[in-house]
């Protein structure tokens, strides 16, 4: 079967490298309009010697990028209109195909909420429970 090529993503491919699991945690900041929290990937290398990840992101700002417990390199290329910016995350050591890396995780990550905010205090309370 053909690989599928999703023409809005900057991503590494899928034939590259897939995502097992993600675990993300947020705060929500009404005042600032902010998110701010962690995500935790596992991937999976679909390949031999991969020295690299390519993610999507969308207006973030990230303070670091661990993996298992070492903080690594990473760079924010151009935004491209609508798809974002890539962001290649260096790996400490090259994978091999099928091997999993496990605890890649950006710490401290922000993004604005342009329209957070919810008229009641209920609204409120879902969106904090649903994002804690």
């Amino acid at each position: 079967m053909p690989e599928i090529v999703d023409t809005c993503s900057l991503a590494s491919p899928a034939s590259v490298c897939r995502t097992k699991h993600l675990h993300l945690r947020c705060s929500v900041d009404f005042t600032r309009r902010t998110l701010t929290g962690t995500a935790a990937l596992t991937v999976q290398s679909q390949e031999d010697n991969l020295r690299s990840l390519v993610l999507d992101t969308k207006d973030l700002t990230i303070e670091k990028v661990v993996i298992n417990g070492q903080e690594v390199k990473y760079a924010l290329g151009e935004r491209q209109s609508y798809k974002g910016s890539p962001m290649e995350i260096s790996l400490p050591i090259a994978l091999s195909n099928g091997s999993l890396l496990n605890r890649l995780l950006g710490r401290n990550t922000h993004i604005s909420l342009v329209s957070a905010r919810p008229s009641t205090a209920e609204q409120s309370f879902l969106v904090r429970t649903l994002l804690l």
